[in-house]
C-alpha cells in the first residue's frame, strides 16, 4: 500500500495532481499491489493518501474528477469531428 502512495506521490511532485487517477480494471494481472489486489483496498489507499497531506479536492481529482474531465475532452473532440471519414493510412515503423 505505501507503495503504491509513494509512487501517487511522485507523480503528483513530478507532473501535478491533474495527472493521476485510478482504475478498477484489475483483468488481465496475476496479482494487484499488496493491500490493493482489487479495488476493495482503494478506502485504505485513499486514508494513506490523506494521512500524507492530500486535501478533499485532490481526492476527488484522483478517485473520479481527472478522468471525468479528460473523457468530456474527448467527447468535445468526437463530437467536433462528426462526419470524418477515418483515418484509414497504414503506420509505417
Amino acid at each position: 500500500m505505501g507503495k503504491v502512495a509513494d509512487h501517487i506521490d511522485h507523480i503528483r511532485k513530478a507532473i501535478g495532481i491533474d495527472h493521476i487517477g485510478l482504475g478498477g480494471d484489475y483483468d488481465g494481472m496475476p496479482s494487484g499491489p499488496v493491500g490493493i489486489e482489487d479495488v476493495s483496498g482503494y478506502p485504505a489507499l485513499f486514508a494513506e493518501i490523506a494521512r500524507r497531506g492530500y486535501t478533499q479536492p485532490e481526492l476527488e481529482k484522483i478517485v473520479s474528477g481527472n478522468i471525468l474531465r479528460v473523457l468530456k475532452a474527448v467527447e468535445t473532440v468526437a463530437a467536433s469531428r462528426k462526419g470524418w471519414s477515418p483515418i484509414e493510412t497504414p503506420v509505417v515503423k
